[in-house]
């Protein structure tokens, strides 16, 4: 085994080397509080770690192309879907133009025409 922190040869039920041990005791730690330690080289945990994946075959690459492709899909409606509705009302208020005073409503507009041309 090797010292956790230095890397020296220690015997087996030995984490951390003497000089270390002597180190870390200048430097005390509370009772219960949690210490997170390295994994060991030759620990299963750490040959685990080490495992390579396997590359993907063409059927798997193939299947996470087409998720991805949906995904920009139906981000790219979403974005359109709210282009249109923020253009559509900015649009159509400046092709109408109509000024509305306030207190005003759609039903209490007259059109100019109709109280300019009266019978005499």
């Amino acid at each position: 085994m090797y010292c956790m922190k230095c890397g020296r040869e220690i015997p087996d039920e030995g984490v951390f080397c003497e000089n270390c041990l002597e180190e870390m005791k200048k430097y005390p730690v509370k009772d219960g509080t949690a210490i997170l330690l390295p994994i060991r080289k030759d620990s299963p945990a750490a040959r685990k770690a080490r495992v390579k994946r396997r590359p993907p075959t063409a059927e798997e690459r193939v299947v996470r192309l087409r998720r991805r492709l949906s995904h920009v899909v139906i981000l790219w409606l979403i974005t359109l879907a709210l282009l249109t509705a923020t253009i559509y009302p900015t649009v159509s208020y400046f092709v109408n133009k109509t000024i509305l005073r306030p207190g005003q409503n759609y039903k209490t507009i007259t059109s100019s025409i109709s109280n300019t041309t009266e019978p005499n």
